[in-house]
């Protein structure tokens, strides 16, 4: 379960040996990274784990079976735009919490490079980890122990190669994403295999409701910046706080309003019920 630590303490021990900043430029981008990580996909994770270890040891393989494809789903739901927006908006979260004193625009602006290199993993972490518990919750060791070997392997050797390509600093976030989604492929193969097989129908329902407040967030970020280019060099000043606020706050409610108008059922569980509940 220590392969994310483990991989994260490779790739600043790799990135102390680029350029000036680069060790700072990627441990400040993992705070960030891991706001919407720790926040969604640990408190989903920590919630289904026990239902699944109850529901296995029941021999209760339908419901285990809705209960896995309704974590993914969830997941699914929260950490794509959540990837999205840190993409687009991540030097302006960046410059307003760290950018004063001697944290500079250019600190900025290589955190965000990382970050958005970072982000086209969120999703894929968060899943390898919530499969991992599922496991855990069966008994069965072997088989996320073997993957996490191959994910840790996989991610050093890409860092090793991506690191002296054009990409420097942004080529070890690279590696993580590549290695963790090589991770999930595996471990959602063995998982399909032991359930026999997700509720496919109810995952393309959530994956076309997912896709439909995309085009929005990133339309409205690409009109944003244009209308306020580069407004995040300035830094952490007050004016800024609410730059920030004017970006994430539409994008936040578009989303809510979104997913409430399509019965994403995930969503509608929380509001009306105030847990993760499968129906």
């Amino acid at each position: 379960a220590s392969v994310f630590t483990i991989n994260q303490q490779v790739a600043v021990r790799f990135a102390t040996g680029l350029e000036n900043g680069s060790a700072s430029a990627l441990s400040n981008a993992l705070v960030f990274w891991q706001l919407p990580f720790g926040i969604f996909s640990a408190s989903i994770t920590t919630v289904l784990f026990p239902k699944m270890s109850r529901e296995f040891t029941r021999n209760d393989y339908k419901n285990l079976r809705a209960t896995v494809t309704y974590g993914l789903r969830f997941l699914f739901v929260l950490l794509i735009p959540s990837s999205i927006v840190l993409m687009f908006q991540g030097a302006g979260i960046i410059s307003v919490t760290l950018q004063r004193g001697a944290f500079t625009a250019a600190n900025t602006s290589m955190a965000a490079d990382v970050l958005l290199y970072y982000s086209f993993g969120l999703f894929s972490v968060g899943a390898f980890t919530f499969l991992q518990r599922f496991f855990y919750a069966i008994g069965n060791y072997r088989v996320p122990l073997y993957t996490a070997a191959l994910v840790c392997a996989v991610d050093i050797a890409l860092s090793l190669w991506l690191k002296e390509t054009f990409l420097r600093v942004r080529g070890l976030a690279l590696a993580n994403s590549l290695s963790f989604t090589l991770g999930l492929i595996i471990l959602l193969f063995h998982s399909s295999k032991l359930i026999g097989g997700f509720e496919w129908k109810e995952m393309l329902k959530s994956f076309w409701k997912t896709l439909v407040p995309l085009p929005i967030i990133i339309i409205y970020s690409i009109w944003y910046a244009n209308r306020f280019p580069m407004w995040w060099v300035a830094g952490s000043k007050p004016e800024n706080l609410l730059r920030l606020a004017l970006v994430l706050v539409p994008i936040t409610t578009a989303i809510f309003l979104i997913y409430l108008a399509l019965k994403v059922d995930m969503l509608r569980n929380a509001i009306h019920r105030g847990t993760i509940k499968n129906e």
